[in-house]
Formats: structure tokens, C-alpha cells, sequence
């Protein structure tokens, strides 16, 4: 397991342009194109999951069924723990027969207990590589209720660094000097959407 440190930037899609530029004259270079990703989150039936990251109590977790470019037969159960030590992610590959058990009857966690698919969420996602430190840039984010089906768009775009070294990050504030803020798009889908 390894453990990654994440900064995000709220920005609007032209102020994504402009860090773009920015990233590519400091050498950065196109890792993978653009993508589309959609995620169902899944929570306990009073949030739990919502209010700890809410509250940032670690350890936490978010679990996720996972897929891209809609391929919904490849997809991935993924769980993204924080803890005191740092965040990092486990992802597994399930086969739709067991997607569809998540998806109907819920997942059961050690943590949280009984918990079922609450938001969807589906943004496209451009990745650069900067040195040891990954860049995405993701753009129209839509969060949708499960059950009900209501949905909002997401006003801004989110840039997030992500690197196994703090030093990366120090780096780059000494380069580009931004404004880092705490975003999670499945907190911000369950205010957005008022669950």
C-alpha cells in the first residue's frame, strides 16, 4: 500500500486552461487523454460516510463502483481510505454479476456496515504527468441521485495534484502559487443534491 498526498484547485474551465499552459511550460506532458469516468458512491442509510468526511474524522472511507468511457462491463470496486498517515485508494475489478449485487442489494464493509449506491457521478478527466507527480483536470461533473434520478451540473472544474512525495507539492507552490481548498465531489454531490 502507498500512500499518496492530493491537493485540489477549484477553477473555473478558462483558469484551467491558463494552470494547462502553465503545467506544459514547466515540462509536463500528456499521460493518458481524456476519459470519461462514472461512479457510484455507496453510504450507510444516515450518511456516515458524508458526515465523517464532512466532519474529517480519520480514518474514513468512500467506496465506489467505478467505470470509463462507458464501459460499464469493466468496472472497478474501489475503496479511498485517509487516514493520519496519508490517503490511498484499493481498486479491484468485479464482473458485472457482482456489480449488479452491490448495485441491488448494497456492500457490506468491516467499518460501516450495510451500505447502498446513494450518487452517481460522471465528470471527463485529462491526465498530465509532471516529473513524479500526476495531474488531472476534470470538467463537466454531473452528480445524479440514484433512486431518483435528479441531477445537478457542477459550475466549476477541479485540478488535482497527486504525488507520493510532499516535496512535489512544495515544488510546485513555489512555482505556481494557488490557492488549495478541500473538494470532494461525493460531499459536494450530497449537498448539491440536499440527501
Amino acid at each position: 500500500m502507498s500512500f499518496r498526498n492530493e491537493e485540489k484547485i477549484i477553477t473555473t474551465f478558462y483558469q484551467q486552461s491558463i494552470l494547462l499552459n502553465e503545467f506544459i511550460k514547466l515540462g509536463g506532458s500528456l499521460l493518458y487523454p481524456k476519459r470519461s469516468i462514472t461512479s457510484v458512491y455507496f453510504d450507510t442509510n444516515n450518511f456516515q460516510m458524508f458526515n465523517d468526511s464532512e466532519e474529517s474524522i480519520l480514518p474514513r472511507k468512500k467506496i465506489r463502483i467505478r467505470h470509463y468511457d462507458g464501459d460499464i462491463d469493466n468496472s472497478y470496486l474501489e475503496v479511498k481510505i485517509s487516514s493520519p498517515e496519508g490517503k490511498f485508494k484499493q481498486s479491484q475489478k468485479i464482473d458485472k454479476n457482482l456489480k449488479k449485487k452491490y448495485l441491488t442489494r448494497g456492500y457490506v464493509d468491516r467499518k460501516y456496515g450495510y451500505c447502498k449506491p446513494v450518487i452517481r457521478i460522471s465528470y471527463d478527466r485529462v491526465y498530465y504527468k509532471l516529473d513524479k507527480m500526476r495531474i488531472t483536470l476534470d470538467n463537466n461533473i454531473k452528480y445524479e441521485h440514484y433512486y431518483s434520478k435528479n441531477s445537478i451540473l457542477e459550475k466549476m472544474s477541479v485540478v488535482e495534484l497527486k504525488s507520493i512525495s510532499n516535496k512535489e507539492l512544495i515544488k510546485i507552490d513555489e512555482l505556481l502559487p494557488l490557492s488549495r481548498q478541500r473538494f470532494s465531489k461525493y460531499s459536494r454531490a450530497c449537498l448539491e443534491l440536499n440527501v
